[in-house]
């Protein structure tokens, strides 16, 4: 009882913001090691070391292992570092604010703007979505294997922007009557770097907040098409598909997706077959957990990356005004 007292006591007075290594140094802190013998020079812990192990492992059974979106290894960006980072935006916390990256900002807020102007109230619109980000902020933290430097409300913002600004970049380009003005859905070379970009393992947000997103402004009347198919429309010249054998594609998809990589991972997969309980093999796309996804320590890491490299190859750097 005295653990679990403990425990309560450090898991409420730590945030969700905290890394493991915070939990584990604060338990360490409040369970010093004390000793059998102070004046031995054998300085033996006594039995209260295994305390320590006990209240940390609990921490770990409360902390979420949702872990999707990873930082890729020194020694797969060491071989073409091009490949890996974003050249022209910053989508999710990962490379927020970096200085190379700041030029799209207010192409990303300016879509945003779009998006919201899709519904007959903006400042409303505003407020249910700011309010929906913030209710699973910190349940999108979790997806990173890395800590977010960004507390609650700047994680948020950051979030809101680029899952607007996705959304809206995706819905222009699959309207052919998109205003000529736009210096980005015309300029092919800008909409290709996009492509490489939103397609990079670190450069993502959680695909629930683009749903999120997406069903505050279409929640009963129509809309262009699902995010599963505007998403892979928005890719479809590297996919060389055209909309009917992509929407095809899709009913071999599930509903669920971590990310637009894992989205685009599972695209890339031939069908997978399943029998039903009559022994009937259907064919569908293999859930997560059928799958041996590729994590920053396996060897399959890099031929997948370049596969996808590849279908998104890195253009010249520009940025329209």
């Amino acid at each position: 009882m005295e653990l679990e007292r403990l425990l309560l006591i450090l898991w409420k007075k730590m945030d969700a913001e905290a890394s493991f290594l915070q939990f584990r140094d604060r338990v360490r802190q409040r369970i010093p090691l004390s000793y059998e013998s102070p004046a031995s020079n054998d300085r033996t812990p006594a039995s209260n070391w295994t305390e320590r192990i006990k209240v940390t492992i609990g921490i770990l059974r409360e902390r979420s292992t949702d872990v999707c979106i990873f930082k890729v290894p020194n020694e797969l960006r060491k071989v073409n570092g091009d490949a890996y980072s974003p050249q022209i935006v910053a989508i999710g916390p990962l490379h927020e604010g970096e200085h190379d990256l700041l030029t799209m900002e207010e192409h990303k807020w300016r879509y945003m703007l779009f998006f919201l102007q899709r519904t007959t109230n903006e400042h409303n619109t505003l407020d249910d979505c700011s309010k929906a980000i913030l209710d699973v902020v910190e349940r999108a933290r979790e997806s990173y294997a890395q800590d977010i430097k960004f507390n609650k409300y700047e994680l948020a913002e950051i979030m809101l922007v680029d899952g607007c600004f996705i959304l809206e970049l995706f819905l222009r380009c699959s309207d052919p009557h998109t205003e000529p003005e736009d210096s980005i859905i015309h300029n092919d070379r800008m909409v290709s770097n996009l492509q490489h970009d939103l397609a990079l393992l670190e450069n993502q947000i959680p695909f629930c907040i683009l749903e999120k997103l997406f069903y505050i402004v279409y929640p009963n009347r129509p809309c262009p098409a699902s995010i599963t198919e505007l998403a892979l429309s928005f890719f479809l010249p590297a996919f060389k598909l055209n909309k009917e054998e992509i929407k095809n594609k899709c009913s071999f998809l599930c509903d669920s997706h971590s990310h637009l990589l894992d989205l685009l991972h599972k695209f890339y997969l031939p069908p997978y077959p399943k029998k039903d309980q009559q022994g009937k093999k259907s064919f569908h796309a293999p859930q997560q957990d059928e799958l041996r996804l590729p994590l920053t320590s396996d060897p399959i890491c890099e031929d997948d990356t370049t596969a996808l490299a590849e279908a998104f190859p890195v253009q010249t750097k520009w940025v329209g005004g």
